[in-house]
């Protein structure tokens, strides 16, 4: 009895020894056959399999035969104590300055690795009690036996982890090392909801874009950050040169869910799906790295800032597409409204252009009580209103397509004063380069009309938030073709309802061909819910949607 209790003990501690070694060796230092990870597994578990009698002769001279069976065991848990210790450092941490409410956040992203190292820490350390309490009552014999079992153990584990496929021939102890393995994207779900608990808004999304940075290091990618903020992207080599877009910021407003994975932060919510976007991508980044059935150069481009429609307009500033040419550039946007599994993949126009449109009115105030003296601002200001708001039903065709919203107007202090000034800011959306110039045309006539019918001064500033969205004919077929297996018959749609937001994705297509598509969010009161709604919430089936989509792009236009 004491015999196999001390056999099985030491099979146990060679099993934990052996597990860990090939963890290590395919952490530290990737590689592609499986005969050189065997390799490398065992030169690993040789290295510290030489550090165990080194501990046990140290501590055996001050010790009987039990002191030298602890140290084999104390041995192993020094050694990968400070390991584990190693790789927790390389792992993701929450960053120093993030509240407090936030703080530990992107420690549940900390994968299988540490925790396992953890274990066998603990474990082995154990056994350096157990073990010699067990020896004190086997025999002479007992290290034959031993011998015997690590005989039959060692190649048993090895062959296990090394060798063994999944059915999708994959590898699965990286799929224990990392996340999101091509059959489980359960981690990239996990991901999602993360990134949703901890929204950061505009330019600065440091946690956001360390994470992705964090996630495509690891997997081998080439990394530059801090493009246009905090963008990310990764550039391969060789033939065709294709760029995936994925958007990384929330928005500046009170989420009311009430689910697990609300935000954290007050005052902040992935309200319009960018945690989905950059969860799909980073999803499609890690599929393509197990099996890159592509030829060409891959950019995947990790934006900040689309909500403020300046993040792709400060990523081309900074050079995005000088240093990283690309032939044609894609990207997706969930569809709340419209059933999961189904895609929409419109040529030509497809998202508003957007402009901000300020009149700053000059006069002369005075008293109320004395109008005959003053040049009043006022009645002018009602004029342009009433003017501006024919543009659309008087100078533009039915099938042009505009949207004119007077947002603010501000004038005066006081009831009984009549003000020097007035101020008048509106919004201005058209779907082609056209109208835009027609309504800008219209504006600059009606504004300098004002100055002559009422004797003021009218400051006019158009301001280019974003041009309209147009993809381009060629790129969108191609991706019609490519995604239309993925889908049920019909439901790779050609153009859903008119849409006249904006996207700064199109500040990218004036640069470079392209498409931009919808994937479906889903229908009723949840997923159906509007993007920029405190009750909005990302739908996880597109993940994988999301990222099949993506790697069969990457794999048909880099083929």
């Amino acid at each position: 009895m004491a015999c196999a209790l001390g056999n099985a003990l030491e099979m146990y501690d060679f099993t934990i020894y052996s597990f860990f070694a090939v963890v290590i060796a395919k952490n530290f230092f990737p590689v592609q056959s499986e005969m050189a990870s065997l390799l490398m597994s065992i030169t690993t578990f040789g290295v510290g399999f030489l550090m165990r009698p080194v501990g046990a002769m140290v501590i055996g001279r001050f010790a009987g035969r039990h002191g030298r069976k602890a140290a084999l065991s104390l041995t192993i848990g020094l050694l990968i104590g400070p390991v584990g210790w190693y790789i927790r450092r390389c792992l993701p941490e929450t960053h120093e300055a993030e509240p407090a409410n936030q703080r530990g956040h992107w420690r549940n992203q900390i994968d299988l690795r540490h925790t396992l190292l953890a274990i066998a820490y603990v474990a082995s350390t154990c056994l350096a009690v157990i073990t010699p309490l067990a020896g004190r009552f086997a025999d002479r014999h007992v290290l034959r036996k031993k011998l015997l079992a690590w005989t039959i153990t060692l190649p048993v584990i090895f062959a296990w982890l090394c060798s063994l496929k999944t059915p999708d021939g994959s590898d699965p102890m990286n799929a224990l090392i990392q996340p999101g393995a091509e059959l489980d994207l359960d981690a990239f779900v996990q991901l999602r909801r993360d990134i949703h608990q901890a929204p950061e808004l505009g330019g600065d999304t440091p946690l956001t874009a360390e994470l992705v940075v964090s996630r495509l290091e690891a997997w081998g990618y080439e990394v530059h950050s801090g493009i246009g903020g905090h963008g990310v992207l990764r550039r391969g080599e060789g033939g065709r040169r294709l760029g995936l877009r994925a958007d990384m910021d929330a928005l500046p407003m009170q989420e009311k869910n009430d689910f697990a994975h609300a935000s954290h932060i007050p005052g902040r919510m992935h309200a319009c799906g960018h945690d989905g976007h950059t969860a799909i991508l980073l999803a499609a980044a890690w599929r393509l790295t197990r099996e890159p059935r592509f030829n060409g150069t891959l950019n995947l481009i990790f934006q900040p800032d689309e909500e403020g429609l300046c993040g792709a307009r400060a990523m081309m500033e900074d050079g995005l597409f000088q240093r990283f040419p690309c032939d044609a550039i894609f990207a997706l946007h969930n569809m709340p409204g419209i059933p999961v599994g189904t895609a929409v993949v419109q040529s030509g126009p497809t998202m508003a252009s957007s402009k901000r449109v300020g009149l700053h009115i000059k006069g002369r105030g005075g008293h109320g009580a004395m109008p005959e003296l003053v040049v009043d601002p006022i009645p002018v200001l009602a004029s342009l209103i009433n003017a501006i708001q024919t543009i659309k039903s008087r100078n533009l065709a039915v099938e042009e397509y505009a949207v004119i919203s007077i947002g603010t107007v501000a004038a005066g202090t006081v009831y009984n004063i009549i003000p020097d000034d007035a101020r008048m800011l509106v919004s201005v959306r058209t779907d082609t380069p056209a109208t835009r110039r027609k309504i800008n045309q219209r504006l600059e006539e009606i504004v300098r009309g004002h100055e002559q019918l009422f004797g003021v001064e009218i400051e006019l500033e158009i301001t280019q938030l974003a041009p309209a969205l147009v993809n381009s004919e060629a790129e969108t077929e191609l991706l019609r073709t490519s995604l239309t297996p993925l889908f049920e018959p019909g439901l790779v749609l050609p153009r859903a309802a008119k849409v006249m937001g904006t996207e700064d994705f199109a500040w990218m297509l004036t640069e470079v061909p392209g498409c931009y598509f919808m994937l479906g969010n889903g229908e009723g009161e949840f997923h159906g819910c509007s993007v920029h709604n405190p009750h909005y919430d990302f739908s996880d089936a597109l993940v994988r949607i999301g990222s099949d989509c993506w790697v069969k792009l990457a794999e048909d236009y880099l083929a």
